[in-house]
């Protein structure tokens, strides 16, 4: 098997790239991307796993049949941290599939109650079960990532809610490796100062990494009472998270990978359109669609 793997830096190289079994980068052609098709036997794959009933989902009976099956290997674990553009990507594949194929932070139980996918996919990682299993059987997993106040704690015996925290790029790829090992892991990374201007304006989240994920040091495990400033955020971000999903991604040859500028719509959109079927016009920045929406009405 060979495992596909698109990056693009944002530096100088812009160029597609298909990575081999060995992990050794080579300039993409069409032809190795067809064959790479033809390998996965994607679409048996798919039917088999995501649109059977082998794992009951509240969606089951509202879901229509896909519209457009993505080509990509599934499930598709899209890996951008919140505010970097992740209800740009489930919009546009549910702009390809349909309504409840792509999740975005939240799923339903089978009574139909409202969860975060985050609780749900770290408790199954903690019992070395299947990340996504029983966590709502979406084709696509965008923003899976969440902070939170747990008070049924087992170690907890002061009465104190324990501050816990869980994302899927940082806690979650062993478990997708092992589970999950001709899945796509799908990395779309967002401007660094951008991404840390915006996280600083929602709701303080990078502060609220500080507090519940220890800025994510030591694996994101161990909370600290450090402060991380915005150049320790630029280096987490760019040196640590992306560079470790790309070696990560190397060292998993199963896998497939796909990174490529958020913000490139065009270049971007295009390459979506070639490795999934869904069209390039379905890649539009989200917030930019609401304003022209208030503006019509």
């Amino acid at each position: 098997d060979k495992q596909r793997s698109v990056e693009d830096n944002g530096r100088t190289d812009r160029s597609a790239q298909v990575m081999g079994s060995q992990g050794s980068l080579k300039t993409s052609t069409k032809s190795a991307t067809s064959r790479q098709y033809e390998n996965y036997g994607n679409r048996n794959f798919t039917h088999e796993i995501f649109f059977s009933k082998n794992e009951p989902s509240y969606f089951d009976t509202k879901r229509r049949p896909p519209n457009i099956i993505p080509r990509l290997p599934l499930p598709i674990f899209v890996l951008n941290m919140p505010k970097s553009g992740t209800e740009t990507i489930q919009e546009y594949f549910q702009c390809g599939m349909g309504k409840y194929w792509a999740a975005h932070h939240q799923y339903r139980d089978l009574e139909g109650e409202l969860d975060e996918l985050a609780i749900c996919e770290l408790e199954n990682v903690v019992n070395d079960r299947p990340m996504v299993e029983g966590c709502g059987r979406f084709a696509v997993y965008t923003d899976a990532g969440y902070m939170w106040k747990d008070d049924d704690d087992d170690d907890n015996h002061n009465g104190d809610k324990q501050k816990k925290c869980f994302y899927p790029g940082v806690h979650g790829l062993e478990n997708i490796a092992k589970y999950y090992p001709r899945a796509t892991l799908l990395h779309l990374p967002r401007n660094t100062t951008e991404w840390i201007q915006s996280s600083r304006n929602h709701h303080r989240i990078l502060d609220r990494y500080d507090d519940y994920c220890g800025g994510f040091r030591n694996g994101g495990n161990i909370r600290t009472n450090q402060t991380t400033t915005d150049k320790m955020w630029a280096d987490w971000y760019e040196k640590q998270y992306t560079a470790r999903i790309r070696e990560f991604a190397r060292s998993h040859p199963p896998l497939t990978y796909v990174e490529s500028p958020l913000e490139d719509f065009e270049a971007t959109g295009k390459l979506l359109e070639e490795l999934t079927g869904i069209p390039a016009s379905c890649y539009r920045r989200h917030h930019a669609t609401k304003e022209k929406k208030k503006v019509a009405l």
